[in-house]
């Protein structure tokens, strides 16, 4: 939560807010939280973020040299509808900086998707997990997230904010891995 909040106000204010600004805003109710109120982050293994094989192989041939994935997705409760939710599973490797960048990605993404919403709310249009839009508005914030990435930890380092002990995955949350021969396991598969 402390990572999203950081993100999010780096994203919307264009700063690094400070540790105790940080620990007055810290979510305590330790459900699913996103610091704009929609979209909240849920770092999860990859099969958590995937319905089908063929959308795991789609995710992992477009990702292939990434070291995190984050997909939009919905996510419901024992009969309930589900709610969106942004999914970031780190593949084994990932470094601090990755682990950093991932987050920095949903902020991102949620900040576009709020002023794209906020365009269209004469219309009334929702867009969809899964829709085409939601995908545009996900590799547009990758981009921006890259570019802004080396900037976001430096402007931490400078605030005092400890990034060298970042840790996202454990046993909870284990890592993906893909070796070489991945596709060719897919392959067989079918």
């Amino acid at each position: 939560d402390r990572a999203q909040f950081v993100a999010s106000e780096f994203v919307g204010q264009k700063r690094i807010p400070s540790l105790p600004q940080t620990s007055q805003a810290e979510n305590i109710f330790f459900g699913d939280f996103s610091p704009e109120g929609l979209w909240p982050l849920r770092i999860e293994p990859l099969s958590s973020a995937v319905g089908t094989a063929d959308e795991l192989y789609t995710l992992l041939e477009k990702h292939e040299k990434d070291f995190y994935i984050l997909t939009p997705r919905r996510a419901g409760s024992l009969g309930r509808e589900g709610k969106d939710i942004l999914s970031l599973s780190f593949r084994k490797g990932a470094s601090n900086r990755d682990m950093l960048k991932g987050v920095l990605h949903a902020a991102y993404f949620r900040s576009m998707y709020r002023k794209f919403q906020l365009l269209n709310a004469k219309g009334r249009r929702r867009y969809k997990v899964g829709s085409e839009n939601v995908e545009r508005l996900l590799e547009e914030s990758r981009g921006i997230a890259n570019a802004n990435a080396r900037r976001f930890i430096r402007e931490l380092g400078e605030q005092n904010w400890e990034t060298s002990l970042v840790r996202l995955t454990n046993e909870s949350y284990p890592a993906y891995s893909i070796g070489p021969g991945w596709k060719k396991g897919f392959a067989e598969r079918e």
